[in-house]
């Protein structure tokens, strides 16, 4: 099955033809990012790596010179890269991500060595235009030395796991820039429920920035949509987010959860939840669903921010170091200190008092029960109590002495259902459409606004659906479809495709993703209703 290409490799270009490079010398002390992928690939003749029992060691940079691939980790491979004090240095052409673990296995160590001037040089990951290093199609990232740096991205500029794990010994990721949220690390997809895991047992995430400026969180590290983030030991800081809606410096839990055992989160900046902000709604959908921090252990300086949308956050701080727990509150939910070295969430609150959780039931020997629970902040009363009756045992049924058969169960057959079909009240498919066709039907809703053509091979100017196609491009629906890449206008557009068209838009619009009753079927099955499914996106009567 062929899907919509811009959910495919995440924007890396395609152009591999060698022409792009005709007239490039490389210098003498750079390899080539197709060198260094025909090594993974085991096709290598030269000698600007070494190899050892499986590992490539670099002995020189390695630097895009002309548009080529990501360095690709497939399914198929187990690589071991050791940079040895040099460079993959993605910045001069490339325009996707300089690592792409595309459902393989890498590990990344770094050796280091002396420079002429008999400094000590730590390798580099840099130059990415769409993260240091993506994982996804559960893919698996292994960082024990070398620094991730100098890289962007619209959601975890440094390390993007989309989907898979990433494990985190030593190294450092720092000075990368987000578009979005998590300037270091982002973990997880737009999807509730996926696989992506983080385990940080060392290393240093520091100095990275996140740039939204519309409520999202994580300069340092992002944790999404039911991912999963343990830190163990390690560094979180010196991160910061900037916006006034913003939170979440040092951590940014959105609908994930974040267990933290040891190591430091300290020095991060943000308007809201310096150390960690913790996002979580109810219901279910693309952006909805718990959040969670759990401490056991550990340093953690700066606030906590809790944002609960109907309940569903819990923070729980059992031990370690908390220099500052926040008193403020968002919807009667905060940090209270215990006094001890410890804290507590408050669970319930109004505009008047906060209390915590109901205690265990006590029998007071009377045929009742009670159960109390305290007034934590806010000069209430002490305590609140509840008492009722306990219970009684229920009577367990007399066994039958005889054993019943039951009947045989009687089936009536009913009237079979019609349906008219010129019944107004029964919605009748439109068709397939094609992948054009959809964004056609988008560019007419927004009032045909005028863009420059689509660059894209297949599409030339006189397309059809070019004006949609090429508004859609400028907008960024389809920024992860490189320049010149080809699109694919005329085949039928999946369920999938559409939800991530619309996932893309929403964020360009600065509303909330809907969940979508319209969007059925599977996700490679092609859509039918593109009316009926734009208009409950927009909140709209559908066309008649």
């Amino acid at each position: 099955m062929k899907m919509f290409k811009m959910f495919g490799k995440r924007g890396f270009a395609v152009l591999t033809s060698m022409a792009l490079c005709a007239g490039l010398v490389l210098p003498s002390f750079a390899a080539s990012f197709s060198d260094l992928n025909n090594a993974i690939n085991g096709t290598y003749q030269g000698d600007a790596f070494s190899f050892d029992d499986g590992k490539i060691t670099l002995k020189e940079d390695v630097v895009n010179t002309g548009g080529e691939d990501s360095i690709t980790i497939g399914s198929d491979k187990n690589v071991t890269l050791d940079l040895a004090g040099w460079k993959v240095d993605y910045s001069e052409k490339g325009t996707g991500s300089t690592i792409w673990v595309n459902g393989g296995k890498l590990t990344l160590e770094d050796s280091g060595r002396v420079d002429e001037d008999g400094e000590q040089v730590s390798g580099q990951v840099t130059g990415g235009k769409n993260s240091g290093v993506y994982v996804e199609k559960n893919g698996s990232f292994t960082m024990n030395g070398g620094v991730i740096t100098g890289n962007a991205g619209k959601d975890g500029a440094g390390v993007n796991v989309y989907n898979g794990a990433f494990h985190m010994t030593g190294g450092e990721i720092s000075g990368n820039t987000a578009k979005n949220n998590g300037g270091g690390v982002a973990v997880g997809n737009r999807n509730m429920g996926n696989a992506a895991t983080f385990t940080m047992e060392g290393g240093k995430i520091t100095g990275n920035i996140a740039t939204n400026s519309g409520g999202g969180g994580g300069g340092g590290v992002w944790v999404k949509n039911g991912a999963g983030f343990v830190m163990n030991k390690g560094e979180i800081t010196d991160n910061r987010i900037t916006g006034a809606n913003c939170g979440g410096g040092g951590v940014g839990i959105h609908q994930g959860s974040f267990t933290m055992n040891g190591g430091l989160i300290a020095d991060n900046t943000a308007a809201r939840g310096d150390g960690v902000q913790v996002h979580g709604t109810t219901g279910s959908g693309a952006n909805q669903g718990p959040g969670s921090f759990t401490m056991t252990d550990g340093t953690l300086k700066g606030d906590v921010t809790v944002v609960d949308e109907g309940g569903n956050v819990s923070v729980s701080v059992e031990g370690g170091n908390v220099s500052s727990l926040d008193d403020k509150y968002l919807d009667g939910k905060g940090l209270v200190d215990n006094g001890d070295g410890t804290s507590r969430v408050v669970t319930h609150g109004d505009e008047n008092h906060t209390w915590g959780s109901w205690g265990d039931w006590t029998d007071n020997g009377d045929g009742t029960q009670t159960r109390v629970r305290d007034c934590l902040v806010r000069g209430c009363e002490t305590s609140d109590s509840m008492t009722e009756e306990i219970p009684s045992e229920p009577t367990p049924p007399t066994p039958p002495t005889t054993p019943i058969t039951p009947d045989e169960p009687v089936i009536v057959l009913g009237e079979e259902e019609i349906i008219d079909i010129d019944d107004p009240a029964v919605p009748l498919a439109a068709g397939p459409v094609t992948r054009g066709e959809f964004l056609d039907y988008l560019w007419r809703h927004e009032g045909e606004p005028a863009a420059a053509a689509p660059d894209f091979t297949d599409v030339p100017g006189d397309h059809e659906y070019a004006p949609a196609i090429g508004w859609a491009q400028s907008i960024g629906i389809l920024e992860r479809v490189a320049p010149g890449d080809s699109f694919d206008p005329d085949e039928l557009v999946t369920v999938a495709a559409v939800r991530d068209i619309l996932i893309e838009f929403a964020e360009y619009a600065g509303m909330e993703m809907p969940e979508l009753a319209t969007l059925m079927g599977e996700d490679d099955e092609a859509v039918l209703n593109c009316d009926e499914i734009l208009a409950e996106f927009f909140g709209e009567e559908p066309a008649e």
